[in-house]
């Protein structure tokens, strides 16, 4: 049985159970009133035990129903015995009112047969009328011969072959609906999987670029001073100490990132939280970054806060990176400190083209990138799914908001108890 996505709402073709149970027991109270209300024909007396067998027969219905609702919710729940209590107690009855003016009763049988095509598809509801219209062929023998009830022939051709006709075209139109789900679905799928390809080759070229031209770096600077290092003047030799530093702690951020990724993905990551001075922290962090001579405007509020000082270093650090990224070098970056509903609003505000609506929630997804970033700058696309994951570790958020006048104001929210520093 096809389960369908959310996307679909069609109880018949995903799970038919509940709405087959529902179903049962409506006609379970109109055979009921059927047989209290049932008179027989002029000169033909009802036995006792008719109205008491019907009603025995509703209390099968009703109880078929109740168990199949209680197992509503148990995916791929065999439907074949629910539809073979319904077969036989439609015969049963079809049976015991052979007098049933109109042949009223028959349109059980298609009941049945509808339910089957829901159920089990085309071939298991040709198999359930066929079995239906036999039993029916034979119960009209049967009575005719033993109990001289009324058997018009073309009347018993006519229904057999409009039971056998809808039950043809509903099992036809479920089994359709069903591969056009499924191909949907797989499709679907096939899409979902090309995506992910795409973004782990994006991921991985990515990375790997910010992996070897650090490396690259290291490697020209140290192989440099290990031939020359007698021959260089000693501003040059701190020069190149100083890249090949700067180079190892880009490489370290980027480990870093990935072994938080895969911590954060296997639940294992938790916040160490300690009373923090944040405008110390902020303003500390962002004389470690490369900043490219880009001017960067902090407003911190004395402010002590609970916190996980790495984790918040890694937010800010993560965020001005980014603003320097993707935005103008002559423009300015703020970055501010502030109490926000008993916590920290830590905001950096760029000037950049902004971002569309449509993925202000997507770029705190891993892998993704702002538009046009492969021509602006190389990253692996996790700093940003970090900063909402450390805020979230911490029971905050992070979001981005147009800036006014231009640009975008990225935001992070720590819930720690803030106050003024004693």
């Amino acid at each position: 049985m096809l389960t369908l996505h959310d996307d679909v709402r069609v109880p018949l073709l995903g799970n038919p159970q509940p709405v087959v149970a529902r179903a049962r027991l409506l006609i379970a109270v109109v055979l009921a009133v059927y047989a209290l209300t049932y008179n027989p024909p002029p000169g033909r007396t009802e036995p006792f035990f008719v109205p008491i067998f019907a009603l025995f027969l509703v209390a099968v219905l009703a109880a078929a129903s109740f168990v199949q609702l209680s197992k509503r919710e148990e995916a791929g729940g065999d439907p074949i015995p629910y539809i073979l209590v319904d077969g036989l107690v439609t015969m049963a009855f079809v049976s015991l009112y052979s007098f049933d003016p109109g042949a009223y009763l028959f349109s059980l049988a298609l009941g049945v047969a509808i339910e089957a095509a829901f159920a089990l598809g085309l071939s298991g509801a040709l198999v359930t009328a066929l079995a239906l219209t036999i039993g029916y062929v034979v119960e009209e023998l049967v009575a005719n011969l033993a109990f001289d009830a009324p058997v018009e022939a073309a009347d018993v051709v006519l229904r057999v072959f409009t039971l056998l006709g809808i039950t043809l075209i509903v099992g036809s139109l479920v089994g359709q609906a069903r591969a056009t789900r499924a191909f949907s679905t797989e499709r679907e799928k096939a899409e979902h999987l090309e995506e992910l390809d795409q973004m782990k080759t994006a991921f991985l070229a990515a990375v790997s670029h910010d992996l070897k031209n650090p490396l690259t770096a290291i490697l020209g600077f140290s192989t440099t001073l290990e031939k020359r290092l007698d021959r260089l003047p000693p501003e040059r030799v701190l020069e190149f100490l100083g890249h090949i530093t700067r180079s190892a702690r880009r490489l370290e951020r980027m480990v870093s990132d990935l072994l938080d990724v895969d911590r954060m993905q296997r639940g294992v990551l938790s916040p160490n939280l300690r009373p923090t001075d944040m405008a110390e922290l902020v303003r500390g962090i962002v004389q470690e970054i490369e900043l490219n001579n880009r001017p960067v405007v902090i407003d911190a509020e004395d402010i002590t806060a609970a916190v996980d000082p790495p984790k918040v270093e890694r937010i800010v650090e993560n965020l001005v990176t980014n603003a320097i990224k993707y935005t103008p070098d002559d423009t300015e970056i703020g970055l501010s400190v502030s109490r926000y509903n008993s916590g920290v609003l830590i905001a950096v505000d760029d000037e950049g083209a902004g971002i569309p609506d449509a993925l202000k929630e997507k770029l705190f997804e891993p892998f993704q990138r702002a538009p046009g970033a492969a021509d602006q700058a190389k990253g692996s696309g996790l700093g940003l799914s970090l900063v909402s994951s450390f805020a979230e570790l911490h029971g905050g958020r992070a979001w981005v908001e147009d800036r006014p006048g231009g640009g975008s104001s990225f935001r992070v929210y720590l819930p720690g108890s803030a106050s003024a520093p004693a």
